[in-house]
C-alpha cells in the first residue's frame, strides 16, 4: 500500500525524511527534500517508519537521471539520483549536524566551524584508484542493495578510467583466481605503472601481517604522491580511493603546518629568541604519506625537526620506512594509544592523526592531550568518519584547544561519504 508523502530533508544515509502530522517519522530511500512521492513502508519500528520511493508525484529541481545503468540494484553509490551541487550542500549539512548534535561542540567551536568551513571537489566519475568487487564464479560486481547477491555489472562509473577501459580483461583476470583461490571478494588498484588485482582472503592472511622486506619487495604497489617519488605501498595496506586524495590532504596538511612554524618563528623574534626545533608526531602512520612533512616544513625554514611516526601493522611500517628515508623519520610499529603513553615526555608540537573509520578513542585523545599540555601544539585529525571527528575532538576542547581549521572533502561523489581535515591549537590565554 503507497501512502503519499512530503520529504522535509535528506538523512546522512541518503534517505529524504517525512514527518507526517501526528505520526511517527518515515525516512524514504530514493526521496529528495521538497519532493512529494508515493512510497511504500517496507519497515515499521516503535519510533519511526522505513519506505521506498515508488512515484514522484512533485519532483525537486535537484533531481537528475541516475548517469550509471546499475543504479537502484547495485548497492555501491546512493545519490546518483542528486544533482553534484545538492550532494555538496547534503554533505556540509551533515558534517555541521554531526558536529552540534553528537559531538556536542561548544557553541563557540560549531559558529567557527561553520563560519570557516572550506569545501573541496574533484572528479565526480572515474575517481576510484581502488575498488573492492565480488566473485561468486559466474558474477563481478558488487553487493546489491541490502543483499548479499552480486549484480554482474558492465561498467562502475566512480572506477579509474584505466580500471573501466580494461574492465573485460579484468573481470576474467577475476574469474580465472577465483577458481584458484576461492576467493569471494577482490581488490583492484591503479598504481603508477599497472593495475594490480589482489584477492581478499581474511584479515588474517600471512602475507598482509608479514614484518619482512622480502615481502614488501614482492607484494609493493607504486601511487603518485606529491612529495615522494614512487610512493610505495603493501598492496593490501590501505590506500586513498578517490585517485587526488593523497595529493589534496597532503598539501592541505603541509599548508597548516608551515603556518604553524612561520607563527612560531615570528613569535620568537618578537621574544628575541630562537624559534624551538619542531616535535611532530604522525599517527596511524600507514605507509607514511603525511609523515614527512613536518621535517620537510621545518628544513624549508631551516629549523630543526624530529619527527616519530606509529602505525600498527608491520608490512605498513615497512613501506612507512622506505617513504620517509630523506626524511629521518622514525618509525615505530606500536599501538597508538602505547605509543603516547609511553613517549609523553616528548612532548610533541604537531601531532597529525589519521585514524581508521571508529576514531582514535577518547582515552587516546586524552594522552595525545596530556602529551601536548607543555607546548603551543597543532593537532591536526584527517576524519574519515564525521562523527568519530565529533567525538574525538570533544576531548581537545576540553584540555583547553580550539578550532583552526575546518576542511570537507567531497572524495566519494554519489555516495554519502566525505573526508574531512580539522586542526586545533591551544586557546590564546
Amino acid at each position: 500500500m503507497n501512502i503519499q508523502l512530503d520529504i522535509e530533508t535528506i538523512g546522512t544515509d541518503g534517505r529524504g525524511v517525512a514527518k507526517p502530522t501526528n505520526e511517527s517519522i518515515v525516512f524514504v530511500e530514493g526521496a529528495l527534500p521538497g519532493e512529494t512521492v508515493l512510497a511504500t513502508i517496507h519497515h515499521q519500528k516503535k519510533n519511526f517508519r522505513e519506505a521506498t520511493a515508488e512515484q514522484i508525484v512533485t519532483q525537486s529541481p535537484q533531481r537528475v537521471a541516475a548517469p550509471c545503468q546499475h543504479y537502484g540494484v547495485c548497492g555501491g553509490c546512493n545519490l546518483q539520483h542528486a544533482s553534484i551541487a545538492a550532494q555538496h550542500e547534503f554533505k556540509k549539512k551533515w558534517l555541521l549536524e554531526t558536529l552540534r548534535r553528537l559531538g556536542q561542540w561548544p557553541q563557540t567551536e560549531w559558529n567557527a566551524a561553520e563560519k570557516n568551513l572550506e569545501f573541496f571537489a574533484h572528479d565526480t566519475t572515474s575517481y576510484r584508484q581502488r575498488i573492492r568487487v565480488h566473485c561468486d564464479g559466474k558474477n563481478v560486481g558488487f553487493r546489491t542493495r541490502k543483499s548479499h547477491a552480486i549484480v554482474n555489472i558492465n561498467d562502475c562509473i566512480v572506477a579509474h578510467s584505466e580500471i573501466r577501459k580494461n574492465w573485460k580483461q579484468l573481470r576474467e583476470q577475476i574469474l580465472i583466481e577465483h577458481k584458484k583461490t576461492r576467493a569471494e571478494e577482490f581488490e583492484i588498484t591503479v598504481s603508477t605503472n599497472d593495475i594490480v588485482i589482489v584477492p581478499v582472503l581474511g584479515r588474517n592472511r600471512t602475507d598482509r601481517n608479514s614484518n619482512n622486506e622480502n615481502s614488501l619487495a614482492s607484494a609493493s604497489i607504486k601511487i603518485q604522491h606529491p612529495f615522494v617519488n614512487n610512493f610505495l605501498i603493501h598492496r593490501q595496506s590501505f590506500v586513498q580511493p578517490h585517485k587526488a586524495a593523497m595529493d589534496c590532504y597532503a598539501k592541505k596538511i603541509k599548508t597548516l603546518i608551515d603556518n604553524f612554524i612561520v607563527q612560531k618563528i615570528q613569535t620568537a623574534q618578537k621574544a628575541n629568541t630562537h624559534c624551538e626545533a619542531i616535535r611532530a608526531w604522525d599517527l596511524y602512520a600507514g605507509s607514511g604519506p603525511f609523515s614527512m612533512i613536518s621535517s620537510l616544513a621545518a628544513s624549508e625554514q631551516n629549523i630543526p625537526a624530529t619527527a616519530t611516526a606509529v602505525e600498527g601493522l608491520g608490512p605498513a611500517t615497512l613501506a612507512l620506512q622506505k617513504n620517509t628515508v630523506p626524511w629521518n623519520v622514525r618509525c615505530i610499529t606500536s599501538d597508538v594509544g602505547t605509543f603516547c603513553t609511553q613517549n609523553a615526555t616528548d612532548q610533541p608540537n604537531i601531532v597529525v592523526l589519521d585514524p581508521p573509520r571508529s576514531g582514535a578513542t577518547p582515552e587516546v585523545m586524552e594522552k595525545i592531550a596530556f602529551a601536548c599540555a607543555k607546548t603551543n601544539a597543532l593537532i591536526i585529525y584527517v576524519a574519515c568518519d564525521p562523527a568519530s571527528l565529533a567525538r574525538d575532538s570533544r576531548t581537545l576542547f576540553e584540555h583547553g584547544f580550539s578550532l583552526s581549521s575546518l576542511s570537507l572533502y567531497d572524495m566519494f561523489p554519489q555516495t554519502t561519504h566525505y573526508e574531512t581535515v580539522a586542526a586545533f591549537c591551544r586557546r590564546s590565554s
